[in-house]
């Protein structure tokens, strides 16, 4: 993985460019003069001979560029991920499952939000807050998952697109980050899970398949990100088709993604007991407390389709 510079939570950039009216006033001030009959370029000359007052005003051009720059880079991506939004909107239905023959049919909403994520540049998304890295790249891992099914459909299963010696995660179907990103396995295991260590993306993204956490039904965003994670975890862990918490039975038998990422729960969670604790439905607390048997459900990989 490229090695490249990440500003963690409640840490500056190491190289912030100056408040953009500091330069221009001063290319003001400078022209303001000269129109009075005063040239200032004469008196820099003097003071500093080692460098020219073209250079000096050609600095404080690119300062004023610079900062231009990054505050167009802030205006022009739409973090509420509205887009997004309305692809779920038109082709998600109430069970979670995607009408993926209809969104075949009518890509160009999915393949317009999909162009915006593109368009993003390294040092534009190393600019953002943290919580906006964080939803950029949730959405763009399960936007682009179905794009990848649709790229293939019909298929019965995403494992269908892969083969004995190739995954559909490995996959390099699209460009993110100037090309950093080519793979969903990239963003989910050398982004998501390596840069945040928040043990509750597993809610969050989807694999499209039956057994996996249910697609949200809305984008995720910077400002709600907390609470919708909160939310996903709660819902995943409360949908008896995907995890069971049985009474009666002293039984708790949990998604097998709790199985392939327990570290993830036990190093971020605090222990899997304890993010159970926190998430889990109402019968959770007694059967902790009766030392319930944990196991694992089979995972069905079919396709989440509404058909």
């Amino acid at each position: 993985m490229t090695n490249v510079c990440r500003r963690k939570e409640g840490q500056e950039l190491d190289i912030k460019p100056p408040p953009f009216h500091l330069p221009l006033k001063i290319l003001i001030s400078l022209f303001l003069v000269r129109s009075m009959g005063y040239d200032p370029l004469k008196d820099f000359r003097k003071i500093f001979p080692f460098k020219t007052p073209e250079v000096i005003v050609k600095k404080l051009l690119k300062l004023v560029l610079m900062s231009l720059s990054i505050n167009s880079w802030a205006m022009a991506f739409d973090h509420s991920h509205q887009g997004w939004t309305t692809v779920l909107q038109n082709y998600l239905n109430a069970d979670s499952l995607v009408n993926y023959s209809s969104l075949k049919n009518n890509p160009e909403e999915l393949d317009a939000y999909l162009e915006q994520l593109q368009g993003v540049h390294e040092s534009q998304y190393l600019s953002w807050a943290i919580n906006e890295q964080k939803a950029f790249l949730i959405n763009a891992y399960n936007a682009l998952t179905l794009k990848l099914i649709i790229n293939h459909y019909p298929v019965n299963s995403i494992k269908d697109i892969g083969g004995i010696f190739s995954s559909p995660w490995k996959k390099k179907f699209f460009r993110l980050l100037d090309g950093r990103i080519r793979t969903l396995d990239q963003i989910e295991h050398d982004e998501l899970r390596t840069q945040f260590e928040d043990y509750r993306i597993h809610a969050a993204v989807n694999c499209a398949s039956a057994s996996c956490p249910p697609l949200r039904a809305e984008a995720f965003t910077a400002g709600n990100l907390d609470a919708q994670l909160d939310e996903q975890m709660t819902s995943w862990l409360g949908d008896m088709s995907r995890n069971k918490f049985e009474a009666d039975k002293n039984k708790i038998k949990l998604s097998m993604i709790f199985k392939w990422y327990r570290t993830d729960f036990e190093v971020w969670g605090g222990g899997l007991e304890a993010v159970l604790l926190r998430f889990g439905p109402a019968p959770t607390d007694e059967l902790l407390g009766n030392n319930a048997k944990i196991s694992y459900l089979s995972y069905d990989w079919s396709l989440n389709d509404s058909k």
